[in-house]
């Protein structure tokens, strides 16, 4: 059900991403890069020799088109990002855009002429490592970026803001002043992606493949910053110290015990304080007057991450009374959750059935692309593949096999069709659709 030699073809491709020295090892890909333009457009070139039609939007997503039998119908889209995490792995996103373009490949191989028009898509700069943004090519995809944050987002290592990142590879970012919507919202079914899990449940249950319920939305906070005031540690007495790690200490503390005590009454919560330190000027003698920490909370649940913002303000205003420091805290960064459509779930495990093949029904902790289509109103599913459960890391591992599996289901289900039952017919292709909405054929 899909070309096995091309998609091991594509991952040995990207493997010319990963980095092997003593100072660096890992996938590297950064969003916006020469390396994530060099990935999408292997891809490119194998749709070439298929003569399968590709298109890049404004954004820089790209799509591989394979029309179905009723050009009336709505698509069926599946996909994901190619770009990785600093010293990252392999397959958190590039195992989906193999997926849906390998299933792509064989259906033209074989004459196979679906129901309805399938594409596959890159979406480009879903990490939000580089950019301190998740979901950007998605996000723009669907008019929910500001052309003024095109300037404002600076990738992290570099300070260059994204505007000038999508000049460099070629975009016209300018053309985003209006916010206009990219992705053909109206001429699509449904939007499905297949994904390692990134965590350790399905090896642990020892079943292929999970079908995702919701996906956790997030606040972040990228660095908080606590300024108060520097002195020799031997010498000003404590009612008089402005101590940035005594008053930084308070807040996370806080934060714990009360993050606990949500997730005690049944809420839906995870929370990490991923980053935290004193800067190069801390020294043991003297009062540390500099602290920075960043916070992260995800939840299938809107009002509960709310409530933690609400938690969040309330004790660093606490903290700020009792050590006579200042915060300056940054406004936060947020994902919405989302719910994944039961009818996508429900033929999923229905083909799961059919196919002999085991899988669960469970939540996405990570954040992913789907939500964005998800929360734009898009019929949306995912597939989680089973894997050795580590993610973001070097030793990220999926065995091929596992990924096949998950591969059938994402085929089973292309191959069938999906047509929502308040799905109305489409007044346009996809195909015209994306080109009305300023895509490009390559």
């Amino acid at each position: 059900m899909f070309d096995k030699e091309i998609a091991q073809s594509l991952f040995n491709f990207l493997d010319r991403h990963w980095l092997n020295t003593p100072s660096d090892y890992g996938m590297s890909r950064p969003s916006y890069s020469d390396e994530e333009e060099e990935a999408s457009h292997f891809f490119i070139n194998e749709a070439k020799k298929l003569d399968i039609p590709t298109f890049r939007d404004m954004a820089g997503n790209y799509y591989f088109v394979l029309e179905g039998k009723n050009p009336s119908l709505p698509a069926i889209v599946s996909g994901s990002h190619v770009d990785s995490v600093p010293r990252g792995g392999r397959y958190d996103g590039p195992a989906g855009v193999v997926a849906a373009f390998s299933i792509l490949a064989a259906f033209k191989k074989r004459g196979i002429v679906p129901p309805q028009t399938l594409c596959a898509m890159i979406i480009r700069g879903e990490e939000g490592a580089w950019f301190g943004q998740v979901s950007i090519g998605a996000k723009l995809s669907i008019g929910d970026i500001s052309y003024e944050k095109l300037h404002q987002l600076r990738r992290a290592d570099t300070n260059t803001s994204l505007k000038d990142y999508m000049e460099h590879i070629g975009l016209k970012p300018d053309m985003l002043k209006n916010q206009p919507v990219l992705f053909p919202l109206h001429e699509t079914a449904c939007f499905i992606e297949l994904h390692i899990e990134q965590g350790p449940l399905l090896k642990d249950k020892n079943i292929p493949v999970g079908i995702v319920t919701g996906i956790r939305g997030n606040i972040r906070y990228r660095e908080i910053k606590c300024v108060g005031e520097a002195g020799h540690t031997g010498t000003v007495p404590h009612h008089m110290r402005k101590d940035a790690v005594r008053a930084s200490v308070h807040v996370l503390a806080k934060l714990e015990e009360a993050f606990t005590q949500l997730q005690q009454e049944g809420m839906d919560l995870v929370f990490t304080f991923p980053v935290a330190n004193t800067g190069a000027a801390g020294a043991h003698t003297t009062i540390p007057f500099d602290f920075r920490f960043a916070i992260e909370v995800r939840s299938q649940s809107q009002d509960t991450l709310n409530r933690c913002e609400h938690i969040i303000a309330d004790n660093i205003k606490i903290s700020e009374d009792i050590y006579n420091v200042k915060f300056e805290v940054p406004q936060p960064i947020k994902s919405l959750p989302a719910v994944m459509s039961t009818e996508v779930q429900h033929q999923l495990r229905t083909h799961s059935k059919e196919i002999d093949l085991p899988s669960i029904s469970m939540p996405s902790g990570a954040g992913h692309d789907t939500a964005v289509f998800a929360n734009a109103g898009v019929p949306s599913g995912m597939i989680f593949v089973r894997h050795n459960g580590i993610s973001h890391n070097p030793d990220e591992d999926m065995p091929f096999e596992d990924f096949s599996l998950g591969v059938d289901l994402l085929a089973q289900f292309m191959l069938k069709g999906f047509c929502p039952e308040n799905g109305a017919i489409s007044q346009q292709s996809f195909t015209k659709s994306l080109l009305n909405n300023g895509a490009h054929p390559i």
